[in-house]
């Protein structure tokens, strides 16, 4: 609970380190599925501290994620291996288990289109909209 904690503290104030985005600060949505995400984790690993806690309880905790949720079970497992990483980078495990796991398989890309009635709900808003986003 206590790494849990302050992972997600140190998470929540530092700009990002990677990416298109880097140095910015983090989405409220993207620190909202962090927090849900340790929340959950809490829940399955109890009070076991982070030193005992290996590839075998973390399945286990995934694993408590329907088979039908699989974004869920993806963006926990990502959260989880940035809060184990940072765990590692601060000297409180010696080793990483995420280094051994499989990584879940990612969700299927939806095949929508815009019917004609939204493409003009779309249009509408963008034209309403100023400059550059309109």
């Amino acid at each position: 609970d206590k790494v849990a904690d302050a992972w997600l503290d140190t998470y929540k104030v530092e700009r990002r380190q990677r990416g298109a985005r880097k140095g910015r600060v983090r989405s409220a949505s993207t620190i909202e599925m962090a927090t849900t995400a340790v929340r959950f984790l809490k829940g399955q690993l109890k009070k076991a501290r982070i030193d005992e806690i290996g590839e075998r309880e973390l399945s286990a905790a995934l694993g408590k994620i329907p088979a039908t949720k699989v974004a869920t079970r993806r963006n926990t497992f990502a959260t989880a291996r940035i809060l184990w990483g940072w765990a590692a980078r601060q000297k409180l495990i010696v080793e990483n288990p995420f280094d051994r796991l499989e990584v879940p398989a990612a969700p299927a890309s939806r095949e929508r289109t815009l019917a004609d009635d939204e493409l003009i709900q779309v249009w509408r808003g963008a034209d309403a909209t100023a400059y550059p986003f309109g």
